[in-house]
């Protein structure tokens, strides 16, 4: 990412995902997720193909701030 990463996003992950391109894809991923992550970062990218990238960055609402 342009500008490294922020002093205050201590407990955030960056994580690369791919995602099948068909209807309900994103929906169960959000669903998997459950409100116990916040999501700061999503970056889809779909090309066409039968997959479509995503990075993502997640926060665990429970970890120390």
């Amino acid at each position: 990412m342009i500008g490294g990463t922020s002093s205050q996003a201590k407990y955030e992950h960056l994580y690369d995902i791919q995602f099948p391109e068909r209807p309900g894809a994103l929906n169960e991923f959000l669903q998997a997720v459950g409100n116990q992550w916040n999501i700061s970062l999503f970056h889809y990218r779909g090309q066409g193909g039968d997959t479509g990238r995503c990075s993502s960055a997640l926060k665990h609402l429970t970890s120390v701030t």
